[in-house]
């Protein structure tokens, strides 16, 4: 029995001896979910070490950053100490290590600044498995640009779903205000036309009259060319308020072709296109809605064949004649 532990305690003896002298030049590989770090030792006769770490790291918005750095250091059996220069200059930032069978153990803090201490483990690697590990981080990333790219598409097509609903219910609000004034208007026009053939009536008659009652023609004259600049003034706000109206209704036809290929029907969407969100989509589409039903009601108050542009025609005409004497 006493031999066997005098065997035991000399064998193990001659391992740690040779681990003691075993040399900690190489390179070493540290894999976390989204970065990785190289690291390439140089150790020398007198137990000082030299070398590089490299490092790639996956960023949040997609970017894999690079960096290299140098790092120096000294090993005392299994214990080591590690220097990082992050700076130029010749101040680093010290690490305290542990040899162990399958690599390096380092005690650094859980976060930057933090004083919770963890250990960042380093195996036994080469350049090619960095490289792998750098390439998947690189997959990884285009894959998180490719979702920032498509949220950011869903979140203008949002955008653009709610502001072609306020201009739908801008577009109804003033269709309604000139419908609701359409009947005014085809009220006033026979009325205005009748009041402009009876003073028509009146300034012919009174020009076949002596010089007195020919000046008061000229003066009925003058009035209905006052007249006349007050109702022209009214009309061409009407004229100008209906053709805006229409070009407007062209452009948000246009709007809504668009926003029913990519939304409702799906027309020209494929597999992986971003569209909006059904909350901006269910608003538009109601709106859209509201927007058809009150279209006819716009296009119809002054169509060709309406009484209400016939009478714009014989007022037009009665302008006319107006000018004659």
């Amino acid at each position: 029995m006493e031999r066997m532990t005098k065997f035991l305690l000399a064998s193990s003896a001659l391992l740690l001896a040779g681990w003691g002298d075993q040399s900690l030049s190489g390179t070493y590989a540290s894999h976390q979910p989204r970065s990785v770090e190289l690291m390439q030792l140089t150790q020398t006769p007198d137990h000082h070490l030299t070398g590089t770490i490299r490092r790639a790291a996956l960023n949040n918005d997609g970017r894999v950053e690079t960096s290299t750095i140098n790092v120096s250091g000294a090993v005392d059996g299994h214990s080591m100490t590690l220097t990082l220069f992050t700076t130029p200059l010749p101040l680093g930032e010290n690490f305290g290590g542990t040899v162990t069978n399958n690599g390096l153990d380092f005690t650094v803090p859980t976060t930057p600044g933090s004083a919770q201490a963890g250990v960042s483990h380093f195996d036994r690697g080469n350049i090619g498995d960095y490289d792998a590990a750098v390439n998947r981080l690189t997959q990884a990333g285009t894959a998180i640009q490719a979702q920032l790219q498509h949220d950011q598409d869903v979140e203008a097509l949002n955008r653009g779903a709610q502001s072609l609903t306020r201009d739908l219910d801008a577009f109804i609000n003033r269709a309604q205000q000139v419908i609701s004034r359409t009947p005014h208007v085809v009220v006033f026009y026979p009325h205005a036309v009748a009041e402009e053939q009876a003073e028509l009536s009146l300034a012919q008659r009174l020009a076949t009259g002596n010089s007195v009652q020919q000046g008061e023609a000229q003066a009925v004259v003058g009035q209905m060319q006052a007249d006349r600049a007050v109702v022209s003034n009214g009309d061409d706000a009407i004229t100008d308020a209906l053709q805006t109206l229409a070009q407007r209704e062209a452009t948000l036809n246009a709007e809504i072709r668009r926003f029913n290929e990519r939304c409702l029907d799906g027309s020209t969407v494929k597999l992986g296109d971003a569209i909006p969100d059904m909350g901006p989509i269910r608003a538009g589409a109601s709106v859209n809605a509201s927007s058809r039903s009150s279209k006819p009601v716009v296009s119809t108050k002054w169509c060709p064949d309406s009484p209400a542009l016939a009478t714009r025609r014989t007022w037009r005409g009665g302008r006319a004649l107006v000018a004659a004497p």
